[in-house]
């Protein structure tokens, strides 16, 4: 059974990766990238947009310290 501490963290860490990706959604759009929401579902555009939304928010991740080296402590990027 999780303790409240534990629901904390994971609450803490959910609430900080959705406003790195709120970020990241935001700075696209003000420096006038498509996001993936800007495009329709299944075509070529919305394809190669997720995909580089998704290598900025990993960029994102990695800076903030959210995303290390696999087996590594995510946070830390510590193994």
């Amino acid at each position: 059974m999780e303790n409240n501490d534990d629901r904390r963290l994971q609450r803490a860490g959910c609430d900080e990766i959705r406003a790195i990706q709120a970020s990241v959604i935001a700075i696209r759009k003000a420096r006038g990238v498509l996001n993936p929401s800007d495009c329709e579902l299944g075509t070529d555009e919305f394809e190669w947009v997720v995909n580089d939304y998704l290598e900025e928010l990993e960029r994102a991740m990695l800076a903030s310290g959210w995303y290390g080296p696999p087996g590594g402590d995510r946070r830390s990027g510590q193994q």
